[in-house]
């Protein structure tokens, strides 16, 4: 399974999940349903996450890759708050690209400091954790954005356990052994947090077991037609509520 299969069944997962929210709240489809979405909508978060690690792996852009997510949080923002809350502004709530983007900072942030000589992480490493507690509760307290610290704090687990990829590879830990096991802690740590059904988030490892490592098909209309997807179909859904 290439990057660009992966990623579409992240977004095809999140489509369901709020849709569900939306067609629960406009009074279209029952509770039994609603729950089935919103449970199949669990296993995005964390395809999300992983993808954002092998994007800070590889991305010779960063600050502009930080960008992306931050301007993409921003054009998002009220129709996330419409068709998740019933309002075009919810300060109690800022939806998950706000999460990526403080996700993938300390994702930078652990990347500074294992590169740095190994002589130096007794100091380099604890500022890593210092950061990544600081952006989880800026995430919790300040922003309240979706999943929270929680989010933030998934995002950095996996970051500490699958940016030393290809040492344990050289050992001989098969790819797929090596990505479920990277992700399996942050999941625990944001369900444990977060509760309810977020414990099945946990059937995402099947789709990240099966990722190749190979990037797939790729052309920049495709890439910035991937991003906007996160915008468009929460227009759409807004629409879809207030007519």
């Amino acid at each position: 399974m290439s990057a660009l299969f992966l990623k579409i069944i992240a977004f095809l997962i999140m489509l369901v999940d709020h849709a569900g929210v939306a067609l629960y709240h406009s009074q279209r489809i029952g509770w039994v349903l609603y729950r089935v979405m919103r449970i199949t909508g669990r296993l995005a978060f964390p395809i999300f996450c992983f993808q954002l690690i092998e994007g800070a792996r590889y991305t010779k852009k960063k600050w502009w890759y930080l960008l992306r997510l931050v301007i993409l949080a921003v054009i998002s923002e009220a129709f996330f708050d419409r068709t998740l809350f019933g309002s075009f502004w919810d300060p109690g709530h800022q939806n998950v690209f706000f999460t990526l983007a403080l996700g993938l900072l300390s994702v930078f942030v652990l990347q500074w400091a294992i590169a740095r000589p190994k002589e130096k992480w007794p100091v380099t490493i604890p500022l890593f954790l210092a950061a990544l507690a600081a952006l989880s509760l800026l995430a919790e307290l300040v922003l309240h954005t979706d999943y929270g610290a929680a989010g933030v704090l998934q995002i950095g687990l996996m970051g500490i356990l699958l940016l030393p990829f290809d040492g344990l590879r050289k050992r001989g830990f098969p790819d797929w052994l090596i990505r479920v096991l990277g992700c399996i802690p942050g999941i625990l740590v944001c369900a444990a947090i977060c509760g309810g059904s977020e414990w099945f988030a946990f059937a995402a490892l099947l789709p990240i077991a099966l990722y190749n490592g190979q990037k797939g098909y790729s052309s920049k209309v495709l890439q910035y037609g991937l991003y906007f997807f996160y915008p468009v179909h929460l227009i759409l859904l807004s629409l879809l509520l207030i007519f």
